[in-house]
């Protein structure tokens, strides 16, 4: 069977679908089993056990963002500096987004450069170097010169962004919709 651009699509959506309500059912089942497990504990006890839920939330969110890429990492990293209102496990770990996002391969960056400007790399720049000096939630940057000379930065979007951003967007829709549904007094 010969894979489709529908097929890969519908898969994408799919186990990006999975994997985002999974992590986020395990979430709230972490702090519904921490809410039952803390009643008749003392105050102090109480705090200890919600920050090491909040400790554990932050990294399964860390993950998911890292893993999942496009709007995950973005909405992580507004979430990472929000320390007004989210606990500062959420703020240490999703803080992290801000200047710790793993770059995409050299390969798939050469791959989009080339099908963009439609000539290899060699043809276009007098240097193109490996290493992005910046890789973000949609974009990677890198630096690059011109056969004059000039230096410039580079900005490699991401292919798959807009259907990412769509995907992420629509599950995340959804999950706060069943939230609210659940927990009718959560804000």
């Amino acid at each position: 069977m010969v894979e489709t651009p529908n097929m890969r699509t519908a898969w994408t959506r799919v186990s990006r679908t999975l994997r985002f309500t999974r992590d986020a059912a395990l979430i709230y089942a972490g702090y519904k089993w921490t809410h039952r497990q803390s009643r008749g504990l003392t105050p102090q006890k109480r705090e200890q056990a919600y920050e090491r839920e909040h400790t554990r939330a932050a990294k399964r969110l860390y993950r998911l963002a890292v893993d999942l890429k496009g709007m995950n990492i973005k909405t992580g990293q507004f979430i990472g500096t929000r320390s007004d209102l989210a606990p500062p496990a959420y703020v240490e770990w999703l803080g992290k987004l801000q200047d710790q996002v793993p770059p995409r391969p050299f390969e798939l960056v050469r791959r989009i450069v080339e099908q963009e400007l439609g000539e290899p790399l060699e043809q276009i720049f007098a240097s193109f170097e490996r290493e992005p000096i910046g890789a973000a939630s949609l974009p990677q940057v890198y630096r690059a010169t011109l056969p004059d000379g000039r230096e410039l930065a580079v900005k490699v979007q991401y292919p798959e962004v807009e259907q990412l951003v769509l995907i992420d967007l629509a599950n995340t829709t959804r999950v706060v919709n069943l939230l609210a549904r659940m927990e009718p007094n959560f804000d």
